[in-house]
């Protein structure tokens, strides 16, 4: 199946934002460009996270844009623009009608602000919950014991203690905690609060639970 998209809006700062995912490949990211009279006015990665995306579940939650454009405001509003998947050199959808939404014309000046630009890193764990045909990819290639190890390293940032490995890798197998509620109770967990971590993305190549092909 073809990469499915969207052109939401155009802000009054100069970006273009939407959405683009492949329904196949829920964690893979497209590589998107949007076209105007022909010529190519934006272009990035379809991987940044926005918490309504994962709400109806499209893919895993991580395929908005925010794309820099190059020209005119006033002329881009007027449209068509085309948005295009690079990887098949085809079109996505085309948008007559452009939004434009009115934001501060500022950059982030603070650290949460520049993880919250970043789209391999995360906010919180919460990010997470779309991701579910992921992690179930992950248990089937390597089972419980491994996803409570690779668990552990990413959240706690250390190996899993004995006790810890065989309680929550019997509950996995057992289907008694999912997954993501795995990894939420070990974000709840006094030792995470005490030293929080900055996690990596599903959208990173070294995210804990990547499998070996794109998904």
């Amino acid at each position: 199946m073809s990469v499915e998209g969207h052109i939401d809006a155009l802000t009054s700062t100069g970006f273009l934002e939407g959405w683009a995912h492949d329904p196949e490949r829920p964690g893979y990211s497209p590589e998107i460009a949007v076209i105007l009279d022909k010529q190519e006015v934006a272009r990035g990665m379809a991987n940044h996270y926005r918490w309504d995306l994962a709400d109806i579940a499209l893919g895993i939650g991580w395929c908005a844009f925010r794309l820099r454009i190059n020209g005119l405001i006033s002329v881009l509003r007027r449209g068509p623009l085309t948005l295009k998947d690079v990887a098949s050199s085809t079109d996505i959808c085309t948008a007559h009608v452009i939004p434009v939404i009115e934001e501060p014309n500022k950059g982030p000046d603070t650290v949460a602000a520049l993880i919250k630009d970043d789209p391999t890193t995360l906010e919180s764990v919460d990010q997470l919950r779309g991701c579910g045909p992921l992690f179930q990819r992950y248990l089937d290639r390597h089972g419980p014991a491994l996803f409570v190890r690779a668990a552990y390293v990413y959240l706690l940032g250390r190996p899993a203690d004995s006790g810890g490995l065989a309680n929550y890798a019997t509950l996995l197998k057992s289907g008694e905690i999912s997954p993501f509620g795995l990894l939420q109770i070990l974000s709840a967990s006094e030792e995470f609060r005490l030293a929080p971590r900055l996690l990596l993305a599903p959208t990173d190549p070294g995210f804990a639970f990547a499998t070996d092909d794109p998904f």
